[in-house]
């Protein structure tokens, strides 16, 4: 049921808290401005021949 799965989810959640890890972020700020434009330039509509 979605309440056993909600109660199941906020139980997880408790556990993983009472022992966090810091996120490191990893990747460099220029990988991701070029991801970003690539993925711009892959979904930007094909031009159109008249």
């Amino acid at each position: 049921s979605v309440k056993e799965l909600a109660d199941t989810i906020l139980a997880y959640l408790a556990e993983r808290n009472l022992h966090p890890k810091r996120y490191v972020w990893k990747a460099k700020g220029e990988e991701i401005l070029r991801k970003i434009q690539r993925a711009r330039e892959a979904s930007a509509p094909s031009p159109v021949a008249p």
